[in-house]
């Protein structure tokens, strides 16, 4: 089997590979649960949506954070340029768990069809995204299979098992998230060959953008946190105009009987 540019033998992308029976469907639900939650929140007319209002739902999502270097996902549209990526790092998330399982505030929510998951685990793998595209040297396409099936991550990084050849359910890798981020690895360019019996990977759907921001008692932190997403927000909207916002707030300090009722009112007044 070829991927990425290089034939490779691995189990994982076997139809014998148990994840054929038992992760790969449930990735493909969260792909169908995604589209009808961004759907539904389309015909409810509503562009911002607090996720306390509503069930809890799992994303998965591609968090940015970087105003100094300008991510290009805040200037070009969001599925025309995940497309043209070969590797993207992203997080599964559940909403109102009262912990945060990406890596950064803000992020795009991605429907993703459940060939194009290559990778998860609970926990950050340090995995070399543009490995073989090193400015002023001949491209190396074979890199990123070397270092996705070898296990050679960032800083000497090797996850474990040896190799990021790993698939799990959603839930077990929320379930199995400590502190941290998880990390999931998706294809982004369509038309990889990648599990046998599955169709080509097909192109990532971006269907909202997903904010959950940690509260403390500093308060006048909380404040530029808040004023900093909201501009990161503002510069994905322009660039992907009509996205639904879901927002999650989540108190970090102190809780007693004498402060929970002011805290919540604190809390409330974040939008």
């Amino acid at each position: 089997m070829r991927i990425f540019g290089q034939t490779i033998n691995s189990n994982i992308f076997s139809k014998s590979d148990k994840s054929h029976a038992s992760a790969l469907p449930k990735w493909k639900e969260l792909q169908k649960e995604t589209l009808k939650t961004a759907t539904d929140a389309k015909k409810s007319g509503r562009n911002l949506i607090n996720t306390k209002h509503i069930d809890s739902k799992q994303f998965l999502v591609h968090t940015i954070r970087d105003f100094k270097d300008e991510s290009p996902l805040l200037t070009q549209n969001a599925e025309k340029l995940l497309s043209t990526w070969d590797v993207i790092s992203t997080s599964v998330v559940e909403t109102g768990n009262h912990s945060r399982s990406q890596w950064a505030d803000v992020g795009l929510i991605l429907a993703t069809p459940p060939q194009n998951v290559i990778s998860t685990s609970p926990h950050d793998v340090m995995f070399q995204n543009h490995a073989g595209n090193k400015p002023g040297e001949p491209q190396n396409t074979y890199a990123l299979t070397e270092n996705y099936f070898k296990g050679q991550g960032k800083k000497g990084y090797t996850p474990d098992g040896g190799t990021y050849a790993q698939i799990d359910t959603p839930r077990n890798v929320i379930k199995n998230t400590k502190g941290k981020h998880n990390e999931i690895l998706v294809v982004g360019k369509p038309n990889i060959r990648t599990y046998e019996g599955y169709k080509g990977t097909d192109t990532l759907k971006v269907c909202g953008i997903y904010c959950h921001q940690m509260l403390n008692s500093d308060r006048d932190n909380n404040k530029k946190i808040h004023q900093e997403n909201n501009k990161l927000i503002e510069s994905l909207l322009k660039v992907n105009p009509g996205l639904t916002v879901f927002k999650e707030f989540t108190w970090t300090g102190d809780v007693t009987m004498n402060n929970s009722s002011k805290i919540n009112s604190y809390i409330n007044t974040f939008k």
